[in-house]
């Protein structure tokens, strides 16, 4: 499908931020939950790198582990359930 990423570029994408910010990331585990969250799907699988990236550049709670990424999406997931009600 031409507007989703495999798995493995999934891990590509995240290998490479963690290299051009030269940081210790888990791109293994953290790639793996994004892909399984977006299934690949380009747009989120960005927004989920830009959202990642704007933590680092504004120092705002850096996300390096695949237990950092969990909680957040926890909390993303239920600031938007309890938006829509």
């Amino acid at each position: 499908m031409a507007g989703r990423f495999t798995k493995a570029e999934v891990k590509e994408l995240f290998d490479q931020f963690a290299k051009d910010i030269n940081i210790d990331f888990e791109s293994d585990d953290i790639s793996a939950d994004i892909f399984e969250l977006t299934l690949g799907h380009k747009g989120l699988v960005g927004a989920c790198g830009t959202y990642i990236q704007y933590g680092y550049e504004n120092g705002i709670s850096p996300i390096t582990t695949v237990d950092d990424w969990k909680k957040t999406t926890v909390d993303i997931y239920h600031k938007n359930s309890i938006t829509t009600l």
